[in-house]
């Protein structure tokens, strides 16, 4: 029997209830916890099902606010969220009454991601990750990589790059700001990298993540990724390599590595793909499968302050 739901401001979730919840959920993942949100989305809300002692059901609301209107935004390095409960089976009657509630609270929603393992007939838009199930051995793994991914697994292997553990976040995030963040649109503030390393740092103190580089005969890092794990889950959660070491291909060597060292294991690999194309591609040659998730995005704002959103937006453009 569905009891009845609250829509908590920040401050009054009982954190403890929270995560004892998403650690008992089958929909859990590591970016649900109260503190992976309290760095993504600071102020985020809640809607929450308990009983007299316990949160049941639970769906973190990572809200923003613009020009004095509270929307819903998927933070960055938080790929999924949506509701996530003790009860292995979520009904539709819950799903739709959590949905209401968003609905009446929220007139603008701009993307906010539900996890795999939530379906919405009412949804049409659908994402992908790519996962990889690691329980058969290496040598099967292995025989679902394309031809190029074995070909450039050689090459990096006779590069000579050494693979090293560390707990240093900074080089991870110089090669992105060095070679990567001028490509991407409108390009990248500076907060982003101080998320980054927070979000390491409380993953390192959890001992839930592997950080790892790979380095040339000289000495030199060209190459990194951070892992993050939960369960059964591994995640691809960063990475980064400089432009002129991409011929090594230390990336390939720091996943091959990974996939080796949990082959045969019950963990699960998720490359936590983008919508790029070109991204998709490098980890399908992995023999990942595509795993859909739903999102939910709206836009019931008045024609006049859509207006407006749009007038402010253009100005930004020619002054930034």
């Amino acid at each position: 029997m569905l009891k009845k739901l609250k829509y908590l401001a920040h401050f009054q979730i009982d954190m403890q209830k929270w995560d004892k919840c998403v650690a008992q959920s089958p929909q859990g993942l590591p970016y649900t916890f109260s503190f992976y949100l309290d760095i993504v989305a600071p102020d985020w809300k809640a809607i929450v099902e308990e009983d007299e002692h316990h949160y049941l059901t639970v769906m973190p609301l990572t809200e923003q606010k613009k020009y004095g209107i509270s929307f819903l935004h998927q933070p960055l390095f938080c790929q999924q969220l949506g509701i996530l409960s003790t009860d292995p089976n979520i009904s539709q009657e819950k799903i739709d009454a959590f949905l209401k509630i968003i609905d009446e609270k929220y007139r603008f929603v701009s993307h906010y991601h539900l996890n795999t393992k939530l379906k919405i007939s009412s949804l049409s838009t659908t994402y992908y990750t790519h996962l990889l199930d690691l329980s058969t051995s290496y040598t099967t793994i292995f025989q679902q990589y394309s031809a190029d991914r074995k070909l450039n697994l050689k090459r990096a292997i006779r590069s000579n790059l050494q693979i090293i553990e560390s707990k240093d976040i900074e080089p991870l995030i110089e090669m992105f700001e060095h070679d990567i963040a001028h490509k991407i649109q409108g390009g990248v503030a500076e907060n982003v990298y101080d998320l980054l390393r927070k979000i390491y740092q409380e993953l390192q103190t959890r001992q839930w993540c592997k950080l790892l580089y790979t380095q040339n005969e000289k000495g030199e890092i060209n190459a990194g990724a951070l892992f993050a794990f939960y369960q059964n889950q591994i995640i691809y959660l960063f990475n980064a390599a400089y432009t002129h070491a991409r011929k090594e291909n230390g990336r390939t060597l720091l996943i091959d590595h990974i996939l080796k060292s949990y082959a045969g294991s019950a963990y699960i690999f998720d490359f936590e793909s983008p919508e790029i194309e070109e991204i998709v591609y490098f980890y399908q040659s992995f023999g990942a499968k595509a795993v859909p998730y739903q999102v939910l995005h709206y836009n019931h704002l008045p024609r006049v302050v859509n207006t407006f959103w749009k007038i402010k937006k253009k100005i930004w453009q020619l002054f930034a």
